[in-house]
């Protein structure tokens, strides 16, 4: 049986623009669709790999700018596969649900971008990084996690594949 942690996958983040029908199209080489505050006409884009050791790493206009340890989901609560827009950002919040097993949890995090449902590129305070630790979600360090976040506008595409 194949463990869990021996898994690949990616999550890639890249800015793009909803079209009159609500759809959402990766930007060609004349778009500008991107808002952050490093260019407003560059492209960005990042991956998450859940290969061991698994990291984000950002690339920004061409070229990587940003590399970092991260977490993914566990088996029992995996990040979600498919390809989502950045809908949701804040800076500070205290997340809540249900564990696994059941039990109930609150979490303060920090630099939030949520892409589907519960997932969200996020800071949560853990011993380590680097591993399959969160609950759908891609965890990062604190200063990975405030650098990231001015690179995920609302509708930035992240993608995630297995």
């Amino acid at each position: 049986m194949a463990s869990p942690i021996a898994s690949r996958s990616r999550v890639r983040f890249m800015c793009a623009q909803r079209d009159a029908a609500g759809r959402y199209g990766m930007p060609d080489s004349r778009a500008s669709f991107c808002t952050n505050p490093v260019s407003s006409s560059a492209f960005t884009s990042e991956t998450a790999s859940q290969s061991i050791p698994e990291t984000l790493t950002i690339w920004h206009d061409g070229r990587q700018v940003f590399s970092a340890p991260a977490n993914t989901g566990i088996s029992a609560a995996p990040t979600p596969v498919g390809t989502f827009p950045v809908y949701e950002k804040l800076p500070f919040q205290v997340m809540q649900g249900t564990n696994p097993d059941g039990s109930h949890y609150a979490d303060p995090v920090q630099w939030v971008s949520y892409f589907e449902g519960g997932s969200a590129v996020h800071y949560i305070a853990r011993g380590s990084y680097g591993y399959p630790q969160s609950l759908g979600c891609v965890e990062l360090p604190y200063s990975a996690a405030a650098a990231a976040y001015p690179y995920l506008p609302y509708g930035t595409l992240v993608t995630v594949t297995p």
